[in-house]
């Protein structure tokens, strides 16, 4: 229950936030209460004397409206109001006579029978309160639809019923009330859905009047009413909008599997708690969440404290660095801010929720850990998965260093380069790697454990990446390139973790002379000499050295023959100097090779040709960044 009781922290802890609307995407509901896309509000007076009514826009439609426990999680069959604000089958006295069938006209009686019988107990009781009776004098009135009829909001046929016509993309039945109450003198908003004193009201009459046997509650150990049917609409998804966490409607049939009698036996959640902790996770999925491929992520302090993660669990140009230096300088900055705002004992929670069927929500990981351990493991992380990515088009840099995107880590890995959707050409601006949804789902939760539980990266996702790389041919230039670099960082986070004494780094390490090393060093020389050759001559053709990259991954010393033949008439075109220069380096690495590929019987070919290990990419990007790098040239 670790879950439950953190979330029903976080709730009181932010108490002071219910109903603040402002700056967010969704408000913190208060208890009986939650967030609805209203299409119409009436305006009435305090005699419930019809005043307007007008149609709400798509940027103030979100409203919090008072609901019970049963009408919270209704579904489309069952009658079950909300006590205020509803659909205009429900609050509408005369929908039934415009009604397109007499199916649904006898249910729109039913419905409006049981709104109304639900909104004058209130209204009778001790809780009653000025805006909700003025709202029954009107409701009684029976003229919700002629008022609107004559507004022009609802249309007719010519048979004088309902049309299929729709307000806002939704149809006349399930087109949500809302209402403004004028004339009252008693300092309030006239606005109903914003009058606290009216939401207060209903509060405390609804749990007065509660239905349901209480019991204690396994989350904070009080004795009271026990809640049955738990919220819905926790994550805003195709298949998981009306998923719930928690569901006890197994007592048909399957009867709890055999454990139980009833569903109380497993467990008991007080219905005070099961609101808190359920709205305090729908305000954190729609203000916090990430979703990827339809799995959410959360991670958050139950006081309300920042915490270095945003939206797509990377810092983003707050962490950009156009040299290594300037990337630490901007992580202790960033790190120490948070470091000062977080005491070491503060709780962090990691939390992922997949809808695997339309009616159940489930928790795939969850995680608590005190705020020096996850600050520790995620600067760590963001030390370790770093790399040069090259800018996109239209930047005047070249490129930057900054942490890996997950997203981008899974993409490159497992997918596949695509034209934009709408995209006019076939130019490369026009081109993204798409993955499917279920490997975005299953890979993005690995790599969130290894970032906030300090593990080591797995080797599928490395290998994917090293194969993705060695097929530059697969992809257009630019994304070929941030594939090369998400394919380094992963390789040398991958072989930092688990080989001891082995530390790659983001530079030239002239010292390391491992031969698959050397051979990707000595690869991006031949890349090199030929852009060199090819700028001058402004042929924009793709280089033997990119073009044969895969068959030189698995014969090196075979194809490195082919490449060096090639390379007579682009040596011919540079520079004296230059082309010394870069002889010079080739000449050097194959001696070097061949000094590792020597055994006490003497040079072994087969190792020579033997396929390269994933570090070759690491040399040819070290190697090639060298050589672009004008000054080191200029030498």
């Amino acid at each position: 229950m670790s879950w439950i009781s953190m979330l029903y922290q976080t709730y009181n802890n932010n108490a002071d936030k219910v109903g603040n609307i402002d700056g967010e995407k969704k408000p913190l509901s208060p208890v009986a209460h939650m967030l609805a896309n209203v299409q119409i509000t009436i305006t009435i007076d305090d005699s419930g004397t019809f005043m307007e009514a007008s149609e709400v826009s798509k940027k103030e439609c979100q409203t919090l409206i008072p609901v019970t426990e049963k009408s919270s999680g209704r579904s489309g069959t069952t009658i079950m109001p909300h006590p205020l604000f509803d659909t205009l089958s429900y609050l509408a006295g005369d929908y039934e006579k415009y009604a397109a069938t007499e199916k649904e006209s006898l249910k729109a009686h039913e419905k409006f029978e049981a709104y109304l019988q639900g909104l004058s107990a209130w209204c009778k009781s001790e809780y009653a309160h000025p805006k909700a009776c003025a709202i029954l004098k009107y409701t009684k009135k029976r003229t919700t639809m002629y008022d609107l009829i004559q507004c022009g909001e609802v249309k007719l046929g010519e048979d004088g019923k309902l049309t299929k016509a729709k307000i806002q993309g939704t149809d006349y039945e399930k087109c949500t009330v809302r209402y403004k109450v004028l004339g009252l003198s008693d300092n309030t908003t006239p606005e109903a859905w914003e009058d606290r004193t009216l939401s207060d009201s209903f509060i405390k009459y609804y749990l007065s009047m509660q239905p349901g046997k209480s019991d204690i509650c396994y989350v904070n150990g009080a004795y009271a009413v026990s809640c049955v049917n738990h919220p819905k609409g926790i994550i805003n998804a195709s298949n998981g909008s009306n998923s719930k966490l928690i569901s006890a409607n197994d007592k048909y049939g399957f009867t709890y599997r055999g454990r139980f009698f009833t569903s109380d036996e497993a467990c008991t959640v007080s219905y005070d708690v099961s609101q808190k902790a359920h709205n305090a996770l729908k305000w954190l999925v729609a203000n916090q969440g990430v979703n990827f491929g339809g799995r959410t992520y959360l991670c958050w302090n139950p006081v309300g404290k920042k915490i270095p993660l945003n939206q797509e669990f990377y810092f983003g140009e707050e962490l950009e660095g156009d040299t290594d230096v300037d990337f630490q300088t901007k992580l202790r900055k960033a790190f120490l801010g948070y470091e000062e705002n977080l005491d070491d004992n503060d709780d962090i929670v990691m939390l992922s929720l997949d809808a695997a069927t339309p009616g159940r929500l489930s928790i795939t990981c969850y995680n608590e850990l005190k705020a020096s351990e996850f600050l520790r493991n995620y600067k760590a992380w963001c030390e370790s998965v770093k790399w040069y990515i090259p800018a996109k088009q239209g930047f005047s840099r070249r490129e930057y260093i900054a942490t890996l995107e997950i997203k981008c880590i899974i993409e490159y890995a497992f997918g596949n380069e695509h034209n934009k959707k709408n995209s006019v050409g076939n130019n490369e601006d026009n081109k993204e790697i798409l993955v499917d949804d279920k490997v975005l789902k299953e890979h993005s939760q690995r790599i969130i454990n290894c970032m906030i539980n300090r593990q080591r990266v797995p080797y599928d996702i490395v290998h994917a990446l090293t194969v993705k790389a060695t097929n530059p041919m697969a992809y257009s230039p630019m994304n070929r390139k941030r594939v090369l670099a998400y394919a380094c960082a992963m390789i040398v986070k991958y072989h930092n973790d688990y080989n001891e004494g082995v530390k790659y780094g983001m530079t030239l390490d002239t010292e390391n002379n491992d031969r698959s090393y050397l051979f990707g060093r000595l690869l991006a020389v031949a890349d090199k000499v030929e852009q060199s050759a090819m700028y001058e001559s402004e042929d924009s053709r793709e280089t033997n050295a990119i073009r044969l990259r895969s068959a030189f991954a698995n014969h090196p010393m075979r194809t490195w023959r082919t490449i060096e033949e090639s390379l007579t008439p682009y040596y011919a075109k540079l520079k004296p100097q230059t082309r010394e220069f870069y002889r010079q380096i080739s000449r050097e690495l194959l001696c070097k090779i061949e000094t590792e590929c020597t055994t006490d019987k003497g040079l072994d070919v087969g190792l020579l040709n033997k396929r390269l290990e994933d570090v070759y990419l690491i040399g040819y990007s070290h190697q090639f960044r060298e050589l672009s790098n004008k000054s080191n040239t200029d030498k």
